[in-house]
């Protein structure tokens, strides 16, 4: 007996709500017999899942036979959903999905087919998976990419539905000087430009909330602090970043803070990634809930340019100067005894957050570096970089223009020799090696 909303058949041609099967001696006849099953016709729009075909008689053991389905519309078209309008040369944009839809823009769940993605106008080339494959009617593109800046349109294609082309996407260049940037639009504490490890200090926890700009933009909250007049300067975030080929460091983020957050934050550095620094004491409101923008030029400190091993923290401080709790029971607190709320009518709570959002580092491109390697080889031979090392050692190569803009970046490890073709135009460039034996630079020419 088939369940309410589906029909059996053995021939799948005659369908109907019951069937018989012959049996004899405690068996069926002439095995194996193939039950077909279907949806019943007219059925409204929607799933129809974990019904069960149902047997009796015969002394048959009872085997469950369980049915799913849908009625979905049927898909006509192809529609763009949450398309970025931009991104970075070569990184990968925000995600968004294709969907398969009906002439009314309902999805069709019943889609399962394969969509297709290319480059529809723009002046370079899309990367990433181009092909998925729907499922429910959605395709989710997350890993597509530019190489070259420039505005884009994309193409969507499934074999069957009417196409779609995207809305305009604007991709730039890296901006000069960025060393990383998180914007956390991804929810993931990964950089967005750059590499650099962006982490929790002293227990504080992660969460994501609503960036700088609102929804969608995101921003990364943190919550967990200290109790009320315990570890000052203990919990907060970092960030790591590796300065190496870049002077006059610069460090830019936007920081909110709730209304029962610390009002007093520490800004910290590190030259070796282990000892920390007071650098400078700044207010993160009043008033609450609101980004402001702190700006810091760590170009007075020699040891945070060419380090791979720089970094800042944040951290929660007590109130540098005496206050009265903002809220019942109105404590009073000394200088350097407690937390300060951000709001003048509340009190400190170690559930309060900070949230940041737009952290970037930058500096000047070092040029020039005196030669400290003298056995290690630079030319170019026709469209080629020629590297000749003294041995084996892992190293990093830079290529700059004039103007100090990096041009191209690799690893080197495991040969004496190496080879790289470029595409670049005839001028004049700074190659810079640094390894374990020192730092080579040299200025070449591209004809």
């Amino acid at each position: 007996t088939a369940p309410d909303h589906f029909e059996i058949s053995t021939d799948d041609a005659t369908f109907a709500d019951n069937l018989q099967i012959a049996y004899a001696d405690g068996q069926i006849v002439d095995q194996p017999v193939t039950v077909w099953a279907r949806l019943k016709a007219d059925l409204p729009l929607g799933l129809y899942e974990g019904e069960n075909i149902v047997h009796s008689g015969g002394g048959a053991p009872d085997i469950n036979v369980t049915l799913n389905g849908g009625v979905f519309v049927a898909a006509t078209q192809l529609a763009f959903v949450d398309v970025p309008d931009g991104g970075i040369v070569n990184q990968p944009i925000s995600a968004f999905s294709v969907e398969a839809q009906d002439d009314d823009g309902n999805v069709s769940q019943g889609f399962n087919g394969m969509v297709t993605l290319s480059k529809q106008s723009g002046p370079g080339e899309v990367n990433g998976t181009l092909e998925v494959e729907a499922v429910n009617g959605i395709a989710l593109f997350d890993d597509i990419s530019f190489n070259a800046e420039g505005v884009y349109t994309l193409l969507a294609t499934a074999e069957g539905l009417s196409e779609a082309i995207s809305e305009m996407i604007e991709i730039v260049n890296v901006p000069d000087g960025v060393i990383a940037f998180w914007d956390f639009n991804e929810e993931s504490l990964d950089p967005t430009i750059g590499e650099g490890i962006a982490d929790n200090v002293g227990g504080t926890s992660t969460g994501w909330a609503a960036g700088l700009t609102g929804n969608p933009d995101r921003g990364w909250n943190t919550a967990s602090y200290p109790e009320q007049a315990t570890a000052s300067g203990t919990a907060g975030v970092e960030f790591l970043v590796n300065t190496t080929g870049y002077e006059n460091i610069q460090l830019v983020f936007f920081q909110r803070g709730s209304g029962t957050a610390s009002r007093y934050a520490t800004l910290q550095y590190t030259l070796d990634g282990t000892n920390w620094t007071d650098y400078e004491t700044y207010l993160n409101g009043p008033p609450h809930d609101t980004f402001y923008e702190h700006t810091y030029d760590f170009s007075d400190i020699s040891g945070a340019n060419d380090n791979p091993s720089f970094g800042v923290r944040m951290l929660a401080i007590f109130s540098p100067e005496p206050f009265t709790d903002g809220a019942e029971p109105f404590t009073e607190w000394g200088a350097n005894e407690a937390y300060r709320a951000v709001r003048d009518d509340r009190n400190y709570s170690p559930q309060g957050t900070w949230r940041f959002d737009n952290v970037g580092f930058s500096g000047d491109v070092i040029i020039g570096l005196p030669e400290t390697s003298t056995d290690m080889l630079i030319y170019t031979a026709w469209n080629q970089f020629v590297i000749q090392t003294n041995d084996k050692s892992e190293v990093q190569m830079h290529i700059f223009n004039l103007m100090g803009q990096p041009v191209m970046q690799r690893e080197l490890y495991g040969q004496d020799i190496y080879r790289f073709t470029h595409s670049l135009p005839p001028a004049a460039y700074i190659v810079r090696i640094t390894g374990p034996h020192g730092i080579t630079t040299k200025k070449v020419m591209v004809y």
